[in-house]
């Protein structure tokens, strides 16, 4: 595969996985005419990648044109749910994102710059309850598309161009931790079929216990496996679309540790650091959120 073109699509893997869009939804639902609106700001890094093998090593060590490479994204996510009724919820999310690629030129010693901006994939889903609301437990299918809103064709592309299908599962519960302490945990796990690429399958687990009746801290671990064999030599995909759209198989596993301070009944604030910590073909990330949240 040609050098630029590979990175081109490691870098758009880095675009399309920095939020998981729908992937793995959630297993609660939102009451009928309830809604959770989330904004938030995102800032991810990164001077290493892990390889085809999965080992981690320095950007731009597979060729000898570019050597001190650095990438960074800043992204303004929109995600947002209502209760269409009381078993049937809309999700969907977007991003607008500002890409910036750095290496030095070895042929010249010059520092070379690769940047992009503008709005990104939107996902849109629905989910379904399964469980009675009295239940002890809260269970959830979620159906979701992927329309290429993110334009494929920038120095750094914002998307694939191409559209994409996911079908997910999740369970979860509360829980007593101590005293007038509580926790929740859920799983989930899903399914994306993808147009010209390999397929891929999502998980995610998550923990949180409110501290207070203002703070939750919360830790999830999520990841993307891709179906792709990364132990041969990959063949770069065929264009599906007879266009310039890159699209990238990647796997990775992904953690994530955040504090929801409540600051009103309807309101909350959301801070989070998260890294990539193993991969394949995938960028070695690793960056700070904040997010507002309104909820009914």
């Amino acid at each position: 595969m040609n050098v630029n073109r590979r990175w081109l699509l490691l870098f758009l893997g880095m675009l399309l996985y920095s939020h998981s869009a729908i992937a793995g939804g959630g297993a609660w639902n939102r009451d009928e005419d309830g809604y959770y609106v989330k904004i938030g700001l995102a800032s991810l890094t990164a001077e290493e990648e892990y390889g085809m093998d999965g080992e981690r090593r320095l950007l731009f060590t597979d060729t000898s044109l570019f050597r001190n490479g650095e990438f960074g994204m800043t992204d303004i996510s929109l995600y947002g749910e209502l209760g269409i009724t009381d078993w049937l919820t809309g999700v969907a999310s977007t991003q607008y994102k500002v890409a910036v690629r750095e290496a030095l030129y070895r042929p010249t010693g010059r520092d070379t710059t690769a940047s992009a901006s503008g709005l990104g994939d939107l996902w849109l889903g629905t989910r379904v309850r399964l469980l009675p609301r009295d239940k002890p437990y809260a269970a959830s299918v979620t159906l979701s598309l992927k329309l290429p809103t993110g334009s494929p064709v920038q120095e750094i592309p914002l998307g694939s161009g191409i559209i994409d299908y996911e079908a997910s599962a999740a369970v979860g519960s509360s829980f007593p931790v101590y005293g007038d302490i509580r926790g929740y945990a859920q799983l989930s796990g899903g399914y994306r079929l993808r147009n010209s690429a390999s397929n891929e399958l999502n998980y995610l687990a998550e923990v949180g216990i409110n501290l207070s009746e203002i703070l939750m801290v919360q830790v999830v671990m999520d990841g993307i496996h891709s179906t792709a064999d990364f132990d041969s030599d990959p063949v770069e995909p065929a264009n599906a679309l007879g266009k310039r759209a890159f699209v990238a198989d990647q796997s990775f596993n992904r953690w994530n540790v955040g504090v929801i301070y409540g600051a009103t009944e309807t309101m909350d604030i959301n801070f989070g650091y998260s890294w990539n910590g193993s991969g394949r073909n995938t960028l070695a990330s690793g960056g700070i959120a904040i997010g507002v949240a309104w909820k009914k």
